[in-house]
């Protein structure tokens, strides 16, 4: 469900972006057209066929390429695009480190482990030796 609000508001945009577009075509077109008239006439052919072909091919043609552009942003699958960069792959994750009593008082007999306590210490021994 789309909020009609917010829907409204962007066709109002789009309405405002085709309009200045088809403003600026045809005043493109316009002036296109007026300079292929001069150039028909200084060639000595009418005037007004090399405004009406000006101005229908640059007019048609700007809007052929308007269309071109909303079909291609349309149809662009930006997950096929070689532009898109790759998820990075991580590699699996480390199985879980167990550490058993026998293991911390193998660390013990080496002198890797200061002891926080004497109690600490008979626990693990005790644990250890229970299992």
């Amino acid at each position: 469900m789309t909020d009609g609000g917010a829907l409204f508001a962007g066709m109002s945009s789009l309405v405002l972006i085709v309009t200045i577009f088809a403003i600026t075509g045809i005043l493109l077109a316009i002036g296109i057209g007026y300079w292929c008239m001069k150039v028909f006439e200084s060639k000595g052919r009418p005037g007004g066929t090399g405004f009406l072909m000006g101005f229908a091919l640059t007019f048609f043609l700007h809007v052929a390429g308007a269309v071109a552009a909303v079909v291609i942003a349309y149809c662009w699958d930006a997950s096929a695009s070689p532009l898109a960069p790759a998820a990075p792959r991580l590699p699996p994750p480390a199985p879980p480190l167990t550490v058993l009593p026998a293991h911390v008082l193998t660390y013990a007999r080496r002198g890797e482990i200061t002891w926080a306590s004497d109690a600490l210490r008979g626990w693990i021994e005790e644990w250890a030796a229970g299992g």
